[in-house]
């Protein structure tokens, strides 16, 4: 049976925006599933990064976006820092240490351990997107990620990520519109958790397209990264093509080592074309060295005509069979129709040779061209399964929403179109008034539940819960936005 819970304050009124579809949650479940809610002005996103400083618990990452304009302009942004612990109920983000960057960090991404030392390590993206066309900092201008290792001891006050964290920078400005964090896991076996970081295509500031840039991977090593570090000399390895996209892939193979896989964007002079194949790259104990094509790297690959892949996650074993499973984004076809997603679990044998992205296991389909839809999954309830948990920004007229699949291997495979209505539980945001700025009057903005969302044990029951970013449409640089983080916990499975 379908559910649906409100999720924000409570005491406002659900309105509709425009031509946006009304939507009246059916049961109020707040008061059982959000234990804590983070509050603060501009929150863009959330990531559980695992356990920083070696508690038991996993920590997450909450980033307060820079705003640009308008009287109470921000000169930086903070990455705050939430420690695992018991729930909190309300807290403002401004009493969470925080990392402070006058370059414009955009998401954090559980990077694993990648020096050994048995905590859990960071990787924040750094957007350059806007910076030179607004004379913003030269520190700003750089595409880049900052690499936090974790520490026994926590953070505390407010701290210079230039200082806190090593700088894998883009030693050019304005090259990119910035740099985006790729965790790969353990691809070559040694124990130590890698990563890649690529350059963001497309336009900064008014320069023109930027189409030159590749993807650097890094091996997990002992010997840490400090200071600002050059990022094209440091990789271990550079995969040369133009505007690579990769992510995690999970153990594909059940090999006991990672996989990714590669997306390949061109650019024809208007737009990014022929994302029509996505790349699976084996993890190997033979490490990737110096410059290598990414020709002859691909195990299998996943195609079909104007699949316009964008991404994708990896979701582990979901059934339950011992192999991982994995599911790719899909935009529009040439900007127009829904995004969605296909699913597909993972096969005896592995994947080989050319897949058509046709014969995928299970498809979900976004209520918007503009929603991208977020895959996760975990244990939420103890029962032993993961769970499969969807957040879809664009639900109920861009309130968003988060889909909660419990038990997902106790009732066989998904397959065909994932119906959420009847398979699963929809936690939809709410709308939000807020202080118009030329007066008194409050002005309605969709709560945008879903933007982000991470999942991991922080309160250190043995189940995993959900974190979910409601950063609320942006209205303007002159609205203060006050955004919220929902901690989302669901009570244990009852066995007779």
């Amino acid at each position: 049976m379908k559910y649906t819970a409100a999720l924000g304050a409570l005491a406002m009124s659900l309105v509709a925006c425009g031509d946006a579809e009304m939507f009246i949650p059916d049961v109020n479940l707040a008061s059982s599933v959000a234990v804590t809610t983070w509050f603060g002005d501009r929150i863009v996103s959330v990531a559980v990064v695992g356990d920083l400083d070696g508690d038991g618990l996993d920590d997450a990452i909450i980033t307060s976006g820079l705003r640009v304009h308008g009287e109470d302009a921000q000169a930086a942004v903070y990455s705050y820092i939430a420690y695992g612990g018991p729930p909190a109920g309300e807290v403002d983000v401004a009493t969470l240490p925080a990392l402070v960057s006058e370059a414009r960090v955009i998401s954090a991404a559980a990077a694993g351990d990648v020096d050994g030392d048995g905590f859990a390590d960071v990787l924040l993206s750094i957007s350059a997107q806007t910076a030179c066309a607004e004379g913003a900092p030269e520190a700003a201008q750089h595409g880049g990620v900052y690499l936090l290792y974790g520490s026994a001891t926590r953070l505390t006050g407010r701290l210079d990520a230039s200082v806190a964290a090593a700088y894998l920078r883009d030693p050019l400005p304005c090259t990119s519109t910035g740099a985006e964090s790729v965790p790969l896991g353990d691809i070559d076996g040694d124990g130590l958790a890698d990563f890649a970081i690529t350059s963001l295509p497309g336009f900064n500031g008014g320069l023109p397209f930027i189409d030159t840039h590749p993807l650097f991977v890094f091996y997990g090593a002992a010997a840490r990264h400090s200071g600002t570090v050059d990022v094209t000399a440091a990789a271990d390895a550079t995969i040369t093509a133009s505007n690579l996209q990769a992510f995690r892939a999970g153990d594909i193979d059940g090999d006991g080592r990672s996989d990714f896989f590669l997306i390949h964007n061109a650019f024809d002079g208007a737009a990014l074309v022929n994302r029509d194949r996505i790349a699976l790259v084996l993890g190997s104990a033979t490490r990737l060295a110096g410059e290598v094509a990414p020709a002859g790297l691909a195990a299998a690959t996943f195609t079909a005509e104007h699949a316009n892949a964008t991404g994708g996650y990896a979701l582990g074993d979901l059934d339950g069979d011992g192999r991982d499973d994995v599911v790719f984004n899909l935009g529009p076809e040439n900007g127009n129709g829904l995004n969605h997603a296909l699913l597909f679990y993972g096969r005896e044998g592995g994947f080989t040779g050319t897949i058509d992205l046709a014969t995928a296991d299970a498809r979900a389909t976004s209520k918007h061209v503009f929603g991208v839809m977020t895959f996760a999954a975990g244990d939420l309830d103890g029962d032993g399964s993961r769970d499969l948990v969807v957040a879809d920004p664009s639900v109920a007229g861009f309130n968003g929403g988060v889909h909660v699949l419990t038990g997902a291997n106790a009732t066989g495979r998904l397959s065909g179109e994932i119906d959420f209505g009847t398979l699963a539980a929809t936690y939809v945001g709410m709308t939000q008034l807020i202080d118009c700025p030329d007066g008194p009057s409050t002005c309605p903005q969709a709560q945008v539940f879903g933007a982000a969302m991470g999942i991991g044990d922080l309160a250190g029951n043995g189940r995993a819960d959900v974190l979910v970013a409601a950063p609320v449409l942006d209205g303007g640089d002159d609205l203060i936005q006050l955004s919220r983080v929902f901690q989302m916990s669901f009570p244990p499975v009852s066995n007779p």
